[in-house]
C-alpha cells in the first residue's frame, strides 16, 4: 500500500480508467536472459492480500514491455504481497514486499533471486556504501500503531542484526532520504519527520512538517522539499471537504535539524507523489487529479497542469526528458504506463503492465 487504507479507498473510488490511443508493444514471451542491464522497472503492488504482485520491464531500445520478469525468472515463483519500493544499488536490485515482511535481493541483469530478508512491514530503502536502510511499519494496525523501525542491513551478506534495528520516534516510518551522515525518515502516520544520525545509530530530532505527510526529496541545492496532503473531512463522502490544505515546503539542512524557507499552499486538500527530475532543479507532483511541475527557483506554485491526468505513481527518465505515469484503474485489474514528452507535454505511447502500477526504477 502507498497510502492509508481511508486514502487508498478514497483514490480506488475516485481513479477512473482512461484510454490513449498510443499504445507501445506489451511482449508476454520468455524474454531473454540478462537483458534488463537497460531500460526501466514498473513496480506492480497486486492486490492488497492475494501475493501477486510484481514487476514489469520495458526495453528501451526494442521499446517493447515483458509483464512478471520475477515470475519468469524464478521458475514461477512470484514475489510477494504488495510490491511497494525497488532501489538499485551495485548491479543489485532490493525489492520491498510490504505485505510479505521482506526484502527480496535479485541480480539486476538476469533477475534471478539471490537472497531474501525477513523485516516487518518495510516500506522503502536508500543505500550508503555496503549499508541499506529499510523503514518498517511493523505493523499495519491504524487503530493502534506502534512506532515504526528503521533496518540497518548489511549489504556484504545481506542480513540485519538485531541490534541494527532501530525504533524511531514516529509512527508509520515511510519514505526516507540521506544527506551526509543523516537519514530524514517521513512519519506517513504524523506530521513530523524523524532525523536520524547514521553513525550514532540514534535519532536526534523529531521535525514538525504539514499534516498527511506524502512526499520528500532533494534538490540540487542539498535542500530537502516535503509533500503534505493536509487534512479532509470525509464524514459526507463522496463530498470532501478541507480542513486544512496541501503545502509544499522546502527546508535546509543545517546539521541535525531543518530549517523551514517555503511553503506553498495549495488551494485545497490533495498533494500526493513528489518527486525531483536528474538533474535536481525541477520538482514534479501530483495534485487534484494532475500533474504539476515547479522549479526549485520559483516563488509561487504553476496554476497550469503539465499532464491534466490522475496517476498513481510517476517518473522521469535519467535523460530528464521524459515523463511516465502509472494507471491504477482498479486494484483488481491490469494497469498500465503511459509516457509523455516533457518538452511537447504530448502523450508517446503506452502499455499494459500489472495490476495497481506504484512506480518506476530507471536502469
Amino acid at each position: 500500500m502507498t497510502r492509508t487504507k481511508t486514502a487508498k479507498l478514497f483514490f480506488q473510488l475516485l481513479s477512473a480508467s482512461l484510454t490513449l490511443t498510443f499504445t507501445a508493444c506489451t511482449d508476454n514471451s520468455e524474454p531473454p536472459r540478462g537483458r534488463y542491464e537497460r531500460g526501466v522497472f514498473i513496480l506492480n503492488e497486486g492486490a492488497f492480500g492475494n501475493g501477486n504482485g510484481e514487476v514489469s520491464f520495458f526495453d528501451s531500445d526494442s521499446n517493447k514491455v515483458t509483464n512478471g520478469i520475477f515470475g519468469r525468472e524464478n521458475s514461477g515463483r512470484p514475489p510477494g504481497d504488495v510490491l511497494q519500493s525497488m532501489t538499485i544499488h551495485d548491479n543489485a536490485a532490493y525489492i520491498v514486499a510490504n505485505n510479505s515482511n521482506k526484502l527480496l535481493v535479485v541480480d539486476a541483469q538476469t533477475f534471478r533471486q539471490t537472497a531474501e530478508i525477513a523485516l516487518r512491514q518495510p516500506r522503502y530503502m536508500v543505500v550508503q556504501g555496503t549499508t541499506g536502510y529499510v523503514t518498517e511499519w511493523v505493523s499495519n494496525n491504524f487503530a493502534n500503531p506502534p512506532k515504526g523501525r528503521v533496518a540497518i542491513i548489511n549489504l556484504q551478506v545481506n542480513t540485519t542484526a538485531a541490534q541494527d534495528t532501530i525504533t524511531t520516534n514516529g509512527l508509520f516510518p515511510d519514505q526516507l532520504v540521506l544527506s551526509g551522515s543523516r537519514l530524514y525518515v517521513l512519519n506517513s502516520l504524523e506530521n513530523t519527520v524523524s532525523i536520524l544520525n547514521t553513525q550514532t545509530k540514534a535519532f536526534e530530532k523529531k521535525v514538525v512538517v504539514g499534516s498527511g505527510p506524502s512526499g520528500m526529496v532533494l534538490d540540487r541545492n542539498n535542500d530537502l522539499w516535503i509533500m503534505a496532503s493536509g487534512k479532509a473531512d470525509y464524514s459526507k463522502f463522496p463530498l470532501v471537504s478541507t480542513l486544512e490544505p496541501g503545502k509544499l515546503m522546502r527546508f535546509r539542512i543545517s546539521g541535525a535539524d531543518l530549517l523551514l524557507q517555503d511553503t506553498f499552499t495549495f488551494p485545497a486538500f490533495g498533494g500526493g507523489s513528489l518527486i525531483a527530475n536528474p538533474a535536481k532543479d525541477r520538482l514534479y507532483y501530483s495534485f487534484n487529479g494532475k500533474v504539476f511541475d515547479l522549479a526549485v527557483s520559483a516563488t509561487g506554485l504553476n496554476t497550469q497542469p503539465l499532464i491534466d491526468r490522475q496517476f498513481y505513481g510517476i517518473g522521469i527518465d535519467p535523460a530528464g526528458t521524459t515523463f511516465y505515469g502509472a494507471v491504477a484503474p482498479d486494484f483488481r485489474s491490469n494497469g498500465k504506463m503511459v509516457r509523455y514528452s516533457l518538452a511537447t507535454k504530448t502523450a508517446l505511447d503506452s502499455a499494459t503492465v500489472g495490476i495497481a502500477p506504484n512506480g518506476f526504477v530507471f536502469r
